[in-house]
C-alpha cells in the first residue's frame, strides 16, 4: 500500500467532539445537511483540519462531499444511540432525519458502507 492508501486508513483528523476519525468518516463543512443528521461535533474535521488547504487534502483521502445512503443509515444509528443519553436530541435529529429522507430519498447516492450491507437479509422478528 502506498503512504496516501496508508493515511486513509488512519484516523488523525480531530472532530469538535474531540475524537479522532478517517478522512472518509467525515464530512465537507459545505455539506450542511451532515450536522443536523450527525450533529456538529462529529460531522467535520476541526481545528486546524477545516482550513480551505487542509480541507482540500482531506478531499483527496476521502472527505465526504455529500450525503449518502450510508450517512442516513449512520444518522439512525446515531438516533439510536442518543436515545440512551438525551431523548430531547435524538427526537430533533430523528425529525431532521425524516425531512430529509422525505426530500432526498431518491437522489440519494449508493456508497460503499450502503453497498455492503444492502444485500445482507434482513433481520426477523
Amino acid at each position: 500500500a502506498g503512504f496516501v492508501d496508508s493515511l486513509r486508513e488512519l484516523r488523525f483528523v480531530p472532530t469538535a467532539g474531540g475524537s479522532l476519525h478517517r478522512a472518509s468518516e467525515l464530512f465537507h463543512p459545505k455539506v450542511h445537511a451532515a450536522a443536523e443528521l450527525l450533529g456538529v461535533e462529529g460531522a467535520y474535521p476541526a481545528g486546524v483540519f477545516s482550513a480551505p488547504d487542509l480541507l482540500s487534502a482531506l478531499e483527496r483521502l476521502g472527505l465526504r462531499g455529500e450525503v449518502t445512503r450510508g450517512a442516513v443509515v449512520q444518522s439512525a444509528r446515531s438516533v439510536q444511540e442518543l436515545s440512551a443519553s438525551d431523548g430531547e436530541a435524538a427526537l430533533r435529529r430523528a425529525r431532521a432525519l425524516l425531512r430529509y429522507v422525505d426530500t432526498h430519498a431518491a437522489a440519494l447516492p449508493e456508497d460503499g458502507a450502503f453497498a455492503a450491507r444492502s444485500d445482507e437479509a434482513p433481520a426477523e422478528s
